[in-house]
């Protein structure tokens, strides 16, 4: 298997990921974010092993034994770029830092502090990520109690609290260890 192939079926892989993430979400599962970008990994998962095989297959990789570290780079650059595109909708969809961009370019004029303020105090932030989890799946509302419904989004969550502490050595918003 030439590397150009190999590049080609991690790119359409890719591709389907985002694709089938993207038609999950706005269609099959809306709303439902965990949900969506689960369906759109194992799509592109399902894409790279038929890409794989295929291009094995056409170039007669499995008799010479070069196909297994292929197959095997192959998968850490899929896993790579899925974990990425994760990231870019993870940062888009719960960073205040974008929701306040957002804000700002519908005020074309701006908004002063005290204006931001009020949209973000503590409290409105908390009920808006709240709603959120609430309509994506994530926790329930049960006699004035929120529970925790989801266990692949507690997943998600505690994967990225170890990326930061790997990456960062933090464990929190404010850079303390």
């Amino acid at each position: 298997m030439q590397v150009f192939h190999i590049l080609l079926v991690i790119a359409v892989a890719s591709i389907a990921n985002v694709a089938a993430q993207m038609i999950s979400h706005r269609n099959l599962l809306r709303g439902q974010l965990v949900s969506s970008l689960i369906m759109g990994f194992g799509f592109g998962s399902v894409t790279l092993a038929a890409g794989l095989a295929i291009s094995s297959q056409l170039r007669g990789a499995l008799s010479n034994g070069v196909f297994w570290g292929h197959a095997a780079a192959a998968v850490l650059i899929y896993l790579s770029m899925s974990f990425t595109f994760l990231c870019l909708v993870a940062a888009s969809e719960t960073s205040v830092r974008f929701q306040i961009l957002r804000k700002l370019r519908a005020n074309p004029t701006g908004l002063t502090l005290a204006e931001l303020d009020q949209i973000y105090s503590n409290r409105v932030l908390v009920r808006t990520r709240l709603n959120r989890l609430q309509d994506s799946g994530g926790t329930i509302l049960v006699n004035n109690r929120y529970q925790l419904t989801s266990s692949p989004l507690l997943l998600i969550a505690r994967v990225f609290r170890a990326c930061k502490v790997l990456i960062y050595g933090v464990t929190n918003e404010f850079g303390l260890p």
